[in-house]
């Protein structure tokens, strides 16, 4: 019995790893210890040793290696700081102005979508840690249930993932395919639409209008002031991949800055222009940077990292498990279109990335089209791969903006993905749909 548990499919391992996280979640009502235990769980069951062997570095030196990587202290910093910002801004009063800028101009359930779609043209790791506050403040009589607010933080932050070009994902789609910035934005821009529509439809109706404050009745104030933080963070990105771009261009061999830092700079020249603003003394300061809360999300978004780490680790055989994936999908004589759906599916159900499921998956997905395929094959394949991901994504227990959302409003993973189901159904089927037409008309 134990063998046949040890040799089960590598796609077993993964998802029942992730069921892990749901359950132990739902059962301690603690992410933590959930994340913990899934990750040991993946790591003996893929056959990792404690300590270094002959067939693999070790359950010890693969977390260590997670732990100390660049790449994940500047994730951290970058977390960290979003949460300064955030906090610094609801104590300079820019939240509560801002909520009441976009609420006088929209109905209070557009507004409670639009503040999270708003903070999703940044870009940056964990922004729905950024946009919850806003959400919560929309609700300042806490009249609607977390849970509620939890997903329309979590849905509406990400509508833009599909199509706007600053995220790393669909830069690395638009590397692996060789396809044209606007075409991928033509390509994805209906997929946008249709995943605000879900949102609308499955999430946002589910909030009663209030009738006591209406738009009209409200004061308009100017909303560049109070947006300008966030405007400081996208120049600054763009700037900065253009100035580095255009420097590796013209001069091949310049070193290129990590991926994280032009969003680090970004929002620390945000936290500075809100000091500047609207000054906190430093005894606000020293509450906001201390804050316990800091903390425990730096430990959750370390184990999300880790949890990864053993996913794309390479096994005692030598392979990591999405070369194993592929394998028995090959194996199992899965027909290529629902290949096209299964990897990048869970590539984004066990990395919660965007960047994960495509760096996972597609470089197999269009092996499976063959070299210069017609544009409208490689149309077609990059629309239903990068929405089936897409779902996973947004379907996946180790999501960062999912755990930082459930964090923030103390709602429960499960809970939470449940409203989730539904729009990003309808986003799959819209993809299916897309797929077909594309080829076929």
């Amino acid at each position: 019995m134990l063998t046949v548990i040890l040799s089960a499919p590598a796609l077993v391992k993964v998802m029942g790893a992730l069921a892990v996280v749901i359950v132990l979640n739902s059962l301690l009502h603690k992410l933590l210890p959930a994340l913990v235990a899934a990750t040991l769980v993946l790591a003996l069951w893929c056959g990792h040793p404690l300590l270094p062997g002959k067939s693999s570095k070790g359950i010890i030196q693969i977390a260590t290696a997670e732990l100390f990587s660049p790449d994940l202290l500047l994730l951290l910093a970058i977390v960290a700081l979003i949460v300064f910002l955030s906090s610094q801004m609801s104590a300079a009063g820019v939240m509560h102005d801002l909520v009441g800028a976009v609420r006088a101009r929209l109905s209070p359930r557009a507004a409670i979508a639009a503040l999270p779609a708003l903070i999703g043209a940044l870009p940056m790791p964990g922004g729905a840690l950024f946009s919850a506050p806003l959400v919560d403040k929309c609700d300042e009589g806490n009249e609607l249930q977390p849970v509620l607010k939890a997903q329309v933080n979590y849905w509406f932050r990400h509508v833009w993932e599909y199509w706007w070009p600053l995220y790393p994902g669909l830069l690395l789609a638009l590397d692996l395919t060789g396809l044209e910035v606007w075409q991928v934005m033509l390509l994805h821009f209906p997929m946008a639409l249709l995943a605000a529509a879900g949102g609308y439809f499955f999430i946002l109706r589910k909030i009663n209008t209030p009738t006591e404050v209406r738009p009209a009745d409200l004061q308009k104030p100017p909303l560049l002031p109070l947006v300008a933080p966030v405007l400081v963070v996208v120049a600054t990105y763009l700037l900065m991949r253009v100035f580095f771009g255009a420097m590796s261009s013209y001069f091949p061999g310049t070193l290129a800055p990590h991926k994280y830092l032009p969003m680090l700079t970004g929002v620390l020249l945000a936290i500075l222009l809100v000091q500047i603003q609207r000054p906190l003394t430093k005894e606000k300061w020293a509450r906001i940077v201390f804050s316990g809360k800091t903390a425990g999300l730096l430990l959750l978004v370390i184990m999300v990292r880790i949890f990864g780490a053993f996913v794309d680790a390479d096994l005692p055989d030598g392979a990591s498990l999405p070369e194993h994936m592929r394998q028995e999908l090959a194996n199992w004589h899965i027909p290529i279109t629902a290949i096209i759906v299964i990897l990048p599916f869970v590539g984004g159900m066990s990395t919660g990335l965007a960047v994960g499921f495509v760096g996972a998956s597609f470089p197999v997905v269009l092996n499976l089209i063959g070299d210069n395929p017609p544009l409208k094959v490689l149309l077609a394949t990059t629309v239903l791969a990068y929405g089936a991901g897409y779902v996973g994504m947004m379907l996946s227990p180790v999501h960062i903006c999912l755990i930082v959302t459930n964090e923030h409003f103390r709602t429960r993973l499960l809970h939470s993905l449940r409203g989730i189901v539904a729009p990003a159904l309808l986003v799959l089927v819209g993809a299916v749909a897309m797929h077909v037409l594309i080829l076929y008309w």
